[in-house]
């Protein structure tokens, strides 16, 4: 699994080809590369570590320099064998119907890891082929971080150019703070007002939106009176806005990341 998601990540993201077709047509090339792996000292025990010690780090910044040196090498050689000999391409999609699902927040309250960890449990349910798992494969590829910077007062994203067709565009939004600080909860809601008074000024409907508070272990949570007062969440439901607040620990508690992200992708489509 390992070695499927380094390449899937490394080379087919957003294409078009079928990742394990092309994988099993490697399986010899596959188990070289594990053989050698398994050479590596220390390696696994590095692997099978909690999500929790690996925050905020690279896997091999773990490891000593003996064991970087080797997983490189070893890493290089393999996939230069298994990249494909011809240029993949992706098709040119119509702006116009481009549809983006975006995540806002405060500096430094896991942007980052909600959607690598997304991502990630995509990835590994990717052999189910059901209704739910096509619609949810799709909603992660539509879902980027909004960048906002606070010096410069402007937003970044990946596909238009300004913040007003960000707004246009969107099909629903994530804003995420972390819920052991009121800073946070405080920056995440003036960083969507600027969004929601773009989108006033377009006079355009509010898509969807999913509020998570991100908990972090061994800190005490804010109540969740401050978090519905703060977002003014009664209120915006009256006004017929579907949102829904989750208090969820991004990095252990996937049910509930899952959960989450269901009842957005229910209220979008």
């Amino acid at each position: 699994m390992m070695i499927t998601y380094m390449i899937k990540t490394a080379i087919f993201k957003g294409e078009i080809v079928d990742v394990f077709r092309y994988l099993d047509s490697k399986a010899p090339v596959l188990e070289e590369f594990a053989s050698e792996l398994k050479k590596c000292n220390n390696l696994f025990s590095i692997l099978h570590l909690k999500k929790s010690a690996l925050t905020g780090k690279y896997v091999l910044e773990l490891a000593n320099e003996d064991l970087k040196s080797n997983f490189l090498m070893i890493f290089d050689k393999y996939f230069m064998k298994l990249s494909p000999k011809y240029k993949l391409e992706t098709p040119i999609k119509d702006k116009r119907l481009i549809k983006k699902l975006f995540i806002i927040g405060a500096p430094r309250v896991g942007k980052t890891t909600f959607l690598k960890n997304i991502e990630l449990i995509q990835f590994l349910n990717i052999k189910r082929n059901d209704l739910p798992s096509r619609i949810f494969e799709v909603v992660i590829e539509n879902l980027e971080i909004l960048k906002y910077d606070n010096v410069l007062s402007e937003f970044e994203c990946k596909e238009f150019e300004n913040l007003q067709n960000c707004v246009n565009f969107s099909q629903g939004f994530i804003l995420l703070f972390n819920l052991s600080d009121k800073n946070s909860v405080l920056q995440t809601k003036e960083i969507f007002k600027i969004v929601d008074n773009t989108r006033l000024e377009m006079e355009t409907d509010l898509a969807p939106i999913l509020i998570i508070g991100n908990k972090f272990f061994d800190k005490e949570d804010i109540t969740p009176e401050f978090v519905y007062e703060t977002f003014e969440i009664e209120q915006l439901k009256e006004l017929g806005i579907k949102v829904h607040y989750f208090p969820i620990n991004i990095l252990k508690e996937d049910e509930k990341v899952m959960e989450a992200i269901r009842w957005l992708i229910k209220k979008i489509i």
